[in-house]
């Protein structure tokens, strides 16, 4: 097993990898070794493993994009769509915002209709029905994620507690998108979802150990060790 130690003053996360092999007859009658790594994520402590073999592997489909999904045309039944949107989705209490919805550029956004928690709402990316893979504009990923902040922002202001948040998004049926027309969905609550809770309790007993920060100390390792760290725009 190969350990690395990331030594941030008086504390330490481990990065662990291990490699197994297989070994298999090939088809061809040649004895063959597969080497796997096993890399263990040092906050979560899940493992992926790396299989090699596949790297040279070419996979079905990727060479070109599917047809279109059957409803990429009928614009005129999706409630997301203009002009049905305005009568077909919920609205905001007035005090939270006194024309029902927030707009921003194209991207208008209003509550679930069917909401997963206290704070549940939709953020419309544009009024284009289908956008294949890789087309999206960035102007309009843009107008929906600064409608989403703003909507998470106003959620906060009112009530204290709804801070565990999200911004998700399942785009086209392949990905279980429910309706096809582009949309980002944005939760707040204040019971924590899985995934919030375990990396809270994790970070509360690392910082009970250490006296220090989980993920600030994660991210000085990055940094450092530079073998995946891509850059930084402001404070992100």
């Amino acid at each position: 097993m190969n350990t690395k130690i990331a030594n941030n003053g008086d504390t330490a996360l481990t990065f662990q990898k291990e490699t197994v092999t297989a070994k298999i007859i090939a088809p061809s009658g040649e004895a063959v070794e597969r080497n796997i790594e096993i890399r263990t994520n040092p906050i979560t402590r899940r493992t992926s493993r790396i299989a090699f073999s596949r790297i040279a592997q070419s996979e079905t489909g990727i060479e070109v994009i599917p047809p279109p999904p059957p409803d990429a045309e009928e614009t005129s039944s999706c409630p997301f769509c203009r002009p049905q949107v305005m009568s077909k989705t919920p609205q905001f209490p007035p005090e939270f915002a006194p024309s029902g919805r927030l707009a921003r550029g194209d991207s208008i956004l209003f509550p679930n209709l069917f909401p997963y928690g206290s704070y549940s709402a939709v953020s419309l990316i544009d009024n284009n029905h289908f956008v294949e893979i890789g087309t999206a504009s960035l102007s309009s990923y843009v107008n929906s994620f600064l409608n989403c902040d703003e909507y998470l922002r106003q959620v906060l202001a009112g009530d204290s507690q709804a801070i565990y948040m999200s911004i998700t998004q399942n785009h086209l049926p392949s990905a279980g998108g429910s309706l096809l027309h582009p949309h980002l969905q944005v939760h707040a609550d204040k019971v924590a979802a899985n995934n919030h809770r375990f990396l809270q309790e994790r970070a509360t007993r690392y910082f009970a150990e250490t006296r220090s920060y989980l993920f600030s100390d994660y991210l000085r390792y990055e940094k450092k060790d530079v073998a995946r760290y891509i850059g930084q725009t402001g404070s992100w």
